[in-house]
């Protein structure tokens, strides 16, 4: 009887070894950027293992849990050992739980992945150390001098490198930025300048460091030259603008930057689409030449200067000062200072003048006492949606708000003082 309980009991310890014994995490991650799936949902960005021969050293293996996110695995271990292709040696370090690859052999693969990476010069022999910790292992000591790539300059003095096929941590302070070997990815630069073709264009009034965030202590993705074009993606986070340059995107100091009203000419291929889109809006006209601003600050990144005596729709005007607008198939603000209502253009949109008829048949009908301007919100700042004549029919949706009421004329819904009515 113990003769053939013995075999199982041997199948089962195997079983067992083959499930639990090689889920363990690769101590070698890589950061993956935030992109968009073809179905429009946008991916953060977030840290994977490096691509190996087996799925058991995943994160998302089960067994093994990501340390970034503290989630379990759930996908079933594959039958290879726990080894990187083409590794021949493998060890684990006595100060830590993470498995320690030899990934000489992979180094062209690491090269190729992290190509458009900056290149940083190591000033002394550079410990790369497995975590953010000199109390951490040591993986390899960098010989001076030797070139690395920069992954990510997020964690302080602690940069995540890779060097000849491994990542880890060394300390930014023993690294140089390499210029000379930092030339410009251009292979994805094409996609970009498509991509970003509506954002507006500045020039680089000096020499300007693109770095990887929006701090003067994190990584320098490529030296801009003077005189060079940028594409503005976002002003809103104060100095730091958010530019794209060649097919690279980072973090530059707007007081590098003076706008260039030449590349920036209006985006017109979605014009007809928001002329319509926006064709119940009031209509107002610039009585100067207006900076149409991306946020709403005078130090948010011009998209386009809008000519004195163009016209514009008036999107919102609840931000005070501020107004949204569209013009020419963009969006953004400036100042109402610069806009005059038009009342010419400012036409009652009539199409669902019948539907609101009927919509509000039972609620109040009052006239007006003079010319009312029909207001978008309860304010004598806001727009003029429409300027209703003296003696005209308006319906009372809302008399809650005090002096302001809310009323209904020929299709179109606003605000306007209840003293300039009469029932």
């Amino acid at each position: 009887m113990k003769s053939r309980i013995l075999p199982i009991l041997l199948i089962i310890f195997s079983l067992c070894l083959q499930t639990f014994g090689y889920t363990q995490t690769n101590s070698n991650h890589v950061k993956v950027k935030g992109y968009y799936r073809s179905d429009g949902t946008y991916v953060k960005p977030h840290y994977k293992t490096a691509p190996n021969s087996t799925n058991r050293d995943n994160f998302t293996t089960r067994g093994n849990t990501n340390p970034y996110t503290g989630e379990p695995g759930y996908i079933i271990p594959d039958s290879s050992p726990n080894t990187s292709t083409n590794s021949t040696n493998s060890s684990y370090s006595s100060n830590s739980s993470y498995q320690i690859y030899n990934y000489t052999s992979t180094s062209n693969w690491s090269s190729s992945y992290y190509e458009e990476k900056p290149i940083y010069t190591t000033t002394n022999n550079a410990n790369l150390m497995e975590r953010k910790s000199t109390s951490s292992a040591i993986q390899v000591v960098i010989p001076a001098n030797s070139n690395v790539k920069v992954i990510n300059s997020f964690f302080g003095d602690w940069w995540e490198v890779s060097y000849n096929g491994k990542t880890g941590y060394l300390n930014s302070n023993l690294l140089s930025f390499n210029s000379d070997s930092n030339t410009t990815n251009n292979h994805n630069s094409g996609w970009s300048n498509s991509f970003y073709d509506d954002k507006p264009t500045y020039t680089t009034t000096r020499n300007a460091y693109l770095r990887e965030h929006k701090s003067t202590s994190s990584a320098i993705q490529v030296v801009i030259p003077a005189n060079s074009n940028v594409k503005v993606i976002n002003s809103f986070f104060g100095d730091w603008w958010e530019v794209s340059y060649n097919g690279k995107t980072g973090y530059l100091n707007s007081n590098l930057l003076s706008f260039n009203s030449d590349p920036s000419t209006t985006n017109n291929r979605n014009s007809s689409w928001s002329n319509s889109f926006y064709d119940d809006k009031p209509t107002y006209t610039t009585t100067g030449n207006a900076n149409l601003r991306e946020h709403k600050s005078t130090s948010s990144a011009i998209q386009v200067v809008i000519p004195a005596n163009s016209n514009v729709k008036v999107i919102n005007s609840f931000f005070g000062d501020w107004w949204e607008v569209s013009y020419n198939g963009k969006t953004g603000y400036l100042n109402s200072n610069l806009l005059s209502f038009n009342s010419d253009r400012s036409t009652t949109n009539n199409h669902n003048s019948s539907w609101s008829n009927s919509f509000y048949d039972d609620k109040p009908t009052y006239t007006t006492t003079r010319n009312a301007n029909l207001r978008e919100h309860k304010s004598t700042s806001s727009a003029i949606q429409v300027v209703i004549p003296a003696n005209s029919n308006v319906k009372v949706i809302n008399s809650f708000f005090g002096d302001w009421w809310e009323v209904y004329y020929k299709g179109k819904t606003g605000y306007i003082p209840s003293s300039l009515l009469t029932k």
